[in-house]
């Protein structure tokens, strides 16, 4: 999430208010009912941290996500919305329409009538959720290779590096990979 407050302070020119989007973050989520820190929501918070401290007028531009949240399309909130933000939220401009237009809540039944998926769970769910082309991309690409060379650069270094580290596992994550090795 700091990553994405960063590009966006960047996209301002504003990096260096950083320290005070992280304090904004605080209080829009006190102030928006303590939302759960996960996607999409904290999203919807850090976004909204990074408009009130920007355009220097809290809650004066409320992004479309926020104004759904607010409306309940995402849920009930664990806590309520602060009266006085949950006032700005819905005068913002395209409340009423948003607010008119909450999100569908199909059945189990409906969704796997619409999808065609009988009972399997399984692909209801990636048919519910994913573009058709997405899935058959994925399908198309194979199963996930699980077969790597036992012994090479990369693996003499893996190995060095947990020689070094008193933890049980070591996990490295880089923009085209994830490994996670145990002893």
């Amino acid at each position: 999430m700091v990553g994405t407050l960063k590009a966006q302070l960047e996209q301002h020119g504003m990096t260096h208010r950083l320290d005070e989007v992280l304090a904004e973050t605080g209080a829009v989520r006190r102030e928006l009912g303590w939302p759960v820190m996960a996607t999409p929501l904290s999203q919807l918070v850090g976004t909204q941290a990074v408009l009130n401290v920007v355009s220097g007028d809290r809650y004066a531009l409320v992004p479309d996500e926020v104004v759904a949240y607010a409306a309940g399309h995402y849920g009930a909130p664990p806590a309520p919305i602060e009266p006085d933000v949950l006032d700005r939220i819905m005068a913002s401009r395209r409340a009423t329409e948003i607010v008119a237009q909450p999100p569908e809540q199909p059945t189990l039944e409906e969704l796997r009538a619409r999808h065609g998926t009988g009972a399997d769970d399984d692909e209801l769910i990636l048919k519910a959720l994913i573009p058709e082309a997405d899935i058959q991309a994925m399908r198309a690409a194979g199963p996930v290779r699980r077969d790597y060379p036992l012994s090479s650069p990369e693996v003499a270094e893996m190995q060095a590096l947990m020689a070094t580290v008193r933890m049980p596992y070591v996990h490295i994550t880089t923009q085209r990979w994830d490994l996670e090795l145990r002893r």
